[in-house]
């Protein structure tokens, strides 16, 4: 027999064997995704998954569901991702907090927020915005800070909880500024909010997005938002370009949103997702609930540049840690 006729037989008949065994494997999708989210039902990431697996369904043909796993400080989203199979059927819509802010403030959380996790696509940033109390006697920024050095130990504010990004934040503001008040935690940003419009808190940083009805009903004022410029929704209230005191650039964005994976999402996966999440990004109902109705700004990114903008931001957060005695 011609050896060389031999050679071509064994090369085409596992050519053909490696396109039988690609044959057998189903297309993705081939049964129900899940995005998990690591919020009781009605916040800002809930919203946003659901939001998103109405038109993932439709465009991958498939029911994409949203996961419900709060609490812990998202460790129970957290450790029911990482155990999943990196196979594309399980989504993560994270804020920045566990993957952005508390790493560098606690140990020993069992995860590494740049290894632990595949990137997909980052789709929104917001603001935070400084509210104070009507009874407060200041009108922006650096009113609050000298008010405070005059006033030492008689300014308080809230936050929603020992660790959470508004607690981290105003801590890390406190050290660049001189601002001097004690800390009130609360359970969530609408029971410290609460308290702001009732003058029982003296002010907070929140999103827009919650603290937004305050806002307009006129029962908190408004003295800075954390982006460059004022924002949209508050054309009155001054960006950190207008407030008078440097540093504050460093807390924008107050948070972010994205879709990651567990570690080890194959790249054409990877792909086929990104592109899925940034088209429904891009369309005009999305982007209509997401500017006005929960006061965020849109983006669209390459997994890669998501990852590298979260570590970015998780640098800045070790600064922080630095600078108020974190980890």
């Amino acid at each position: 027999m011609d050896k060389n006729i031999s050679r071509r037989t064994l090369v085409a008949a596992a050519g053909a064997a490696f396109v039988t065994a690609l044959s057998a494997q189903p297309a993705y999708p081939s049964k129900p995704i899940r995005i998990v989210v690591g919020f009781p039902p009605g916040g800002i990431p809930d919203l946003l998954a659901r939001l998103y697996s109405q038109h993932m369904s439709t465009i991958l043909a498939t029911p994409v569901i949203v996961d419900n796993k709060p609490g812990a400080l998202q460790m129970n989203a957290i450790r029911n991702v990482m155990a999943s199979a990196a196979d594309g059927y399980t989504l993560w819509l994270t804020a920045a907090s566990p993957i952005a802010t508390t790493p560098a403030f606690e140990k020993d959380l069992g995860y590494d927020p740049l290894k632990d996790f595949t990137y997909i696509a980052k789709i929104a940033t917001t603001p935070a915005v400084f509210i104070v109390a009507n009874q407060l006697p200041v009108k922006s920024f650096p009113e609050l800070i000298a008010y405070s050095r005059q006033n030492p130990g008689k300014l308080n504010y809230g936050s929603a909880g020992n660790g959470s990004s508004n607690n981290i934040k105003v801590e890390y503001i406190k050290s660049l500024t001189g601002l001097d008040a004690t800390h009130v935690p609360y359970k969530a940003d609408v029971e410290w909010i609460r308290e702001v419009a009732a003058g029982t808190v003296h002010f907070g940083m929140a999103t827009a997005s919650a603290v937004g009805p305050v806002i307009a009903g006129g029962k908190v004022r408004a003295i800075g938002v954390t982006s460059p410029e004022s924002h949209p929704a508050l054309p009155g209230v001054p960006g950190t370009s207008k407030m008078g005191v440097k540093g504050l650039e460093r807390v924008d964005p107050f948070s972010f949103y994205g879709f990651v994976a567990p570690a080890g999402l194959p790249a054409p996966l990877v792909t086929q997702l990104n592109q899925v999440i940034n088209r429904v990004t891009e369309m005009p109902d999305v982007k209509k609930a997401m500017t006005e109705t929960h006061f965020l700004t849109v983006t669209s990114m390459t997994p890669a540049k998501f990852r590298e903008f979260t570590g970015d931001q998780l640098a800045r957060s070790h600064e922080a840690a630095r600078l108020i005695g974190g980890k």
